[in-house]
């Protein structure tokens, strides 16, 4: 079973791969045919790009808030953390724990990305060309002369992936010092509980003249006249 956070970084790796696939199929084309931008985006068999990098667009835009949103509430729990352990008010200990992220590498998500970059680009390569009816070039759109698209993507990917790697590693930073944080507070403030050991007193020792002495077998002292 998927667990959330493994949802996310496949849904995060699909969108940078659709993004890396959009500007890396414009960046082919500029340096094939030439022309601007926009010639290039208004041209029949492209105009759809428009709305997919439109959509694109906002997409990013969402997980970037998302993302920022995060890291803003882990800045202010920490805080709040900090300022409790040095005695300035109660933390928050009956929020649940925060659950740390795993780290990732960046050549592993270079690659990742590089190679979906790669398998979009072929098949958006086809599909245009059978919307054109020409006929399909399979593979042949990453050789011969259109060699560039293999380094341009792979630049690319490895852009969005030291990106997404930077984002991480300061996300899982956060959340270990939130959780060592916490942790910190728990033992300063730890109430003890009814399984603690309670210390008993003393119990005096007597020495035998004092147990079995001359005084066992006196009267007690009269009581005071009423």
């Amino acid at each position: 079973m998927a667990t959330p956070y493994r949802r996310a970084d496949a849904a995060l790796l699909v969108l940078l791969a659709l993004v890396g696939t959009w500007f890396g199929h414009n960046a082919v084309y500029l340096a094939l045919n030439g022309g601007g931008v926009v010639q290039q985006l208004t041209s029949p068999v492209h105009i759809y790009m428009i709305p997919v990098g439109a959509a694109l667009l906002g997409l990013a835009g969402l997980f970037g808030m998302v993302w920022a949103r995060a890291l803003a509430r882990l800045r202010l729990r920490l805080t709040a953390l900090q300022h409790a352990v040095r005695g300035g008010g109660r933390g928050p200990t009956s929020e649940p724990a925060v659950a740390v992220s795993r780290s990732v590498d960046l050549i592993g998500v270079w690659l990742t990305l590089a190679g979906l970059q790669l398998l979009l680009y072929i098949g958006q390569e086809n599909l245009e060309a059978r919307a054109v009816h020409a006929p399909l070039r399979g593979l042949a759109v990453v050789a011969g002369t259109h060699w560039v698209a293999l380094p341009v993507h792979a630049l690319l990917a490895l852009g969005l992936a030291a990106l997404t790697v930077s984002g991480r590693r300061q996300t899982v930073r956060l959340q270990r010092a939130v959780r060592a944080c916490a942790r910190l507070f728990a033992q300063l403030h730890r109430r003890p509980s009814l399984a603690d050991p309670v210390a008993s007193r003393p119990v005096p020792t007597l020495t035998p003249m004092q147990r079995w002495g001359a005084s066992l077998w006196q009267r007690p002292p009269p009581f005071a006249a009423a």
